[in-house]
């Protein structure tokens, strides 16, 4: 009968051999075993996906321009920027031959910073005034319709701003690949 001595040591060797020679079939030092070895997923190419208005510059219906990028990113010139950029966006998207007036309300703007720069949430409301021209001794004919309370989100990284939309009051999500990307810059 071996003694005690020896069984525990015996014990511990089949034990240490477990730790050093890792489990069978595991990975190499490069790829340990249970590793993730999914690839990193390479940066998305930005690649705007804005629509140009609907309608050419005509009589006090002149497409909005965009706003510029501003020199530093912070909380304030974030808000102002991406309230900016929808207010020309939304206004935009609006613009058809019988447009008259057009105004775009935001509210609710919060901006949060995250990992990848800022997110930020709005609610859009799009106002428009259609009409034709008049017709021979008819009047011209102006239809107003108030849009609906839309939410939106807006992610604004180091080389772009992606924007996301629900019209079904849903909190929508807007990420590089999720949304519409609507502006891109270099990375600075």
């Amino acid at each position: 009968m071996p003694s005690r001595r020896t069984t525990l040591a015996l014990l511990l060797a089949v034990t240490l051999a477990g730790c050093v020679g890792g489990p069978l079939g595991g990975g190499s030092p490069a790829s340990p075993a249970g590793a993730d070895t999914t690839p990193t997923p390479s940066p998305v190419p930005c690649t705007e996906d804005r629509q140009s208005p609907t309608d050419p510059i005509r009589d006090n219906v002149e497409p909005s321009p965009y706003p510029d990028r501003p020199e530093t990113w912070d909380e304030s010139s974030v808000r102002s920027y991406v309230v900016a950029f929808e207010q020309a966006w939304s206004r935009n998207q609006e613009l058809y031959p019988k447009t008259k007036r057009v105004t775009v309300i935001v509210s609710d703007v919060t901006v949060t910073a995250t990992e990848s720069g800022y997110r930020v949430r709005l609610t859009s409301r799009t106002n428009t005034w259609y009409g034709g021209p008049a017709e021979g001794n008819q009047t011209a004919t102006i239809v107003h319709g108030d849009g609906a309370a839309i939410p939106v989100v807006y992610t604004v990284t180091e080389d772009r701003l992606v924007r996301a939309e629900d019209n079904f009051g849903a909190t929508p999500t807007a990420g590089l690949r999720s949304g519409r990307t609507v502006r891109c810059w270099g990375g600075d």
